[in-house]
């Protein structure tokens, strides 16, 4: 029986166990030891790395957040710093006397800017005078500095305060030009050449408008110092005009409402709503004396 015997040879069960042994040799070929530690550790590695990646999303989500925050944060403060009170106030006791006015009397005292507006009532006053463009313009801006300054002293808010000084300081610049487009021959010869042409330019007003109200929007935060300092600079200027036209009753009310207001800002005195009468007055005799002159 040769040939079950050979078939016994042949079954013994080897087959199975040279795939085994080949797939090791394979394995042991493709990684061999020292692979095999490296790719143990940068197993290990990447394991850590991506339980740190899992944990990274959070931090990197907090981190975006407060980047898109940050813009949208500053914008909100810029807001807040509008709506804020203002950091220069006057002396005068805060709602001492109503509940809807921080300071009463400057409150009530701040519509005496718009007293240019009574010359329109005025028989005299010339509807087609050649500068009458300038005198609207003028009139237009004492009620407009009246009503910021009425809003800035019963809200004490920084955004009317900064208007307030905008378009207080816009306005004595107006005055003063007004008051030297119409000097009198004498006065009027000794302005030289280049300043009288853009005196008398129909441009100026605007053009000087525009100049300052971009000047206050740039340095929105500091208005107070801007606006005195623009001030000082024109204060020569008007007083000149006062005395070319012999306006000698604005030149007076003018001097006393800047005393009163030096007072009050350098706090030797509740002052302030003074300032708003006599500079109210002034700046009616200053307009008038333009456009009323012959």
């Amino acid at each position: 029986m040769p040939p079950f015997e050979t078939q016994q040879e042949v079954l013994p069960i080897q087959l199975p166990i040279q795939p085994l042994n080949m797939s090791r040799r394979r394995v042991s070929r493709v990684i061999p030891k020292p692979d095999a530690v490296s790719a143990t550790s940068s197993s290990a590695s990447g394991s850590v790395t991506n339980s740190a990646a899992a944990a990274m999303p959070a931090s990197v989500a907090g981190i975006s957040v407060e980047k898109s925050s940050k813009p949208a944060a500053s914008g909100a403060s810029n807001n807040g710093q509008l709506f804020s009170k203002a950091t220069v106030v006057t002396l005068e006791k805060k709602y001492a006397t109503v509940h809807w006015a921080a300071e009463f009397y400057c409150t009530i005292s701040s519509p005496c800017f718009a007293l240019p507006v009574l010359l329109y009532c005025d028989p005299s006053f010339r509807w087609s005078a050649p500068e009458i463009h300038t005198t609207h313009f003028a009139i237009f801006l004492s009620v407009l500095t009246a009503l910021t300054s009425m809003l800035y002293h019963a809200t004490l808010y920084k955004i009317f305060s900064s208007l307030d000084a905008c378009f207080a300081t816009i306005m004595f610049y107006i005055n003063t030009i007004h008051l030297l487009k119409s000097l009198p021959d004498p006065y009027a010869l000794m302005i030289p050449d280049l300043i009288s042409a853009v005196v008398h330019s129909p441009w100026t007003p605007y053009l000087v408008a525009t100049g300052m109200i971009a000047l206050f929007i740039f340095s929105w935060q500091r208005t107070a110092m801007l606006s005195l300092l623009l001030m000082v600079v024109m204060i020569p200027a008007t007083i000149w005009g006062f005395v070319a036209h012999e306006s000698w009753a604005g030149l007076a009310f003018g001097l006393v409402g800047l005393s009163m207001f030096a007072a009050d800002r350098f706090k030797f005195f509740c002052g302030h709503s003074y300032w708003h009468l006599a500079g109210g007055l002034s700046l009616w005799y200053g307009i008038a004396s333009g456009a009323l002159a012959k």
